[in-house]
């Protein structure tokens, strides 16, 4: 499934504070997707490590971030105020494969 999905990160949302944003996803094969994880790659030179969230769909479903449709919302925490986060998410399907894409947040 992973090789064939048309999955994209489209752009980000600002939240209620600089650490918080919303990544929009769109595509036809969101409704495969079993897990989504992301990871913030931490800033060079930093002393703090890289945030690492993992959430399944179901929770994601529940909270209204993804309905039926083909886009959905991932709520991403843990960024750098004021700096470019380069952001990788791992989308992970029904039938266990799984698929990177990256989303640059400022």
């Amino acid at each position: 499934m992973a090789d064939t999905s048309d999955i994209v990160a489209t752009d980000s949302i600002p939240g209620v504070t600089p650490f918080i944003s919303f990544v929009r996803l769109r595509g036809a094969d969101l409704s495969k997707l079993k897990r989504i994880a992301y990871v913030i790659k931490p800033l060079e030179g930093a002393a703090s490590k890289a945030v690492s969230v993992k959430y399944v769909m179901d929770m994601l479903r529940s909270r209204g971030y993804f309905g039926s449709g083909d886009s959905g919302t991932i709520p991403v925490f843990g960024l750098y105020a004021g700096r470019h986060n380069d952001v990788s998410i791992t989308l992970t399907f029904n039938d266990q494969s799984s698929r990177e894409i990256s989303i640059g947040i400022a």
